[in-house]
């Protein structure tokens, strides 16, 4: 058997402490510290009074503790008494037991069946307490993950919207760029219309008419020469067309010209492509400019 005495805590041996501390250091429920005490009091120490100020000395404990280990063991009530004695120096009657102890002996298993329930009870509410714990944790992991879904779906629609506007805006881009006028539009003589109704053209040296693509050719040419032309097409109607040019080299000398034209047929039933208007930097040119500037043309167009 061991010695009950080795694990003595080191509380000094004037130390006196309650029934109820004895409990609490050790881990054993009150009834349960109480039945030890009534059972085994001949082997267990005290001072004080009687009930609640009755006091145990600090080297107890190691005798609680013992107790409680040997009915944990399933040891009956006589064998600990035994033990108990043994280690007092005393001996017991090895007969049978009486009655009484019969009893203590049940009692002394119902004490540690209680003890042992108590244990898990105590666990199994700690066990609830770490299940309400993780559920809560859980709960707070799916606000957040909902949370950060909701802001990346609203990401998601914001770049959406985006990207549809950048559609939109390329395709205008792109339809404004590749719009231009069929070649039978641009091979069209391209004529003016005076105050008399007359409409008048420009023809070259093999009586060829000047039209929009020869007018386009011109600017091409300015361009060879190293000057910037930056020509734009824009449909006007069902049938015109209008050109949007920016040429010039030094900032100075720079000029936009816009140029609107509609497809026409004179009364002699010749399709022509007629000028509606012509504006330079902002400024609608003139009937009489326009003669003048047809009359360049066709030097121009001659050279």
């Amino acid at each position: 058997m061991n010695n009950i005495d080795q694990h003595v805590p080191e509380a000094g041996p004037a130390t006196f402490i309650s029934l109820r501390e004895v409990g609490r250091r050790l881990g054993i429920p009150p009834s349960t510290i109480v039945y030890y005490k009534d059972r085994f009091s001949r082997f267990i120490p005290s001072a004080g009074g009687p009930g609640r100020r009755r006091r145990y000395p600090s080297e107890s404990l190691e005798l609680f503790r013992r107790i409680r280990e040997m009915f944990e063991n399933n040891w009956s009530v006589e064998q600990i008494e035994r033990e108990l004695a043994a280690c007092r120096g005393e001996v017991l009657d090895a007969g049978a037991p009486e009655a009484g102890d019969a009893a203590g002996e049940g009692s002394a298993r119902i004490a540690a069946l209680l003890t042992k329930m108590s244990d898990v009870l105590e666990n199994q509410t700690l066990f609830r307490g770490e299940i309400r714990s993780l559920r809560d944790e859980v709960a707070s992991l799916r606000r957040e993950r909902d949370e950060a879904e909701a802001r990346q779906r609203e990401r998601v629609a914001e770049l959406e919207r985006e990207i549809g506007r950048l559609r939109l805006l390329v395709g205008a881009r792109e339809r404004t760029a590749l719009d231009f006028p069929p070649s039978d539009y641009l091979g069209l003589p391209l004529v003016i219309r005076t105050g008399q109704g007359e409409f008048l053209g420009v023809l070259g040296r093999n009586s060829r008419a000047f039209g929009l693509n020869d007018f386009v050719a011109l600017l091409e040419r300015h361009t060879a020469r190293g000057e910037a032309v930056d020509m734009r097409w824009r449909r006007e109607g069902s049938s015109g067309w209008s050109l949007e040019v920016a040429a010039g080299g030094e900032a100075d000398e720079s000029r936009r010209i816009a140029l609107s034209t509609v497809r026409t047929v004179t009364p002699n039933g010749n399709e022509v492509v007629r000028v509606l208007r012509l504006s330079i930097n902002g400024q609608d040119a003139p009937d009489s400019l326009l003669l003048s500037l047809f009359r360049q043309i066709r030097e121009s167009f001659e050279g």
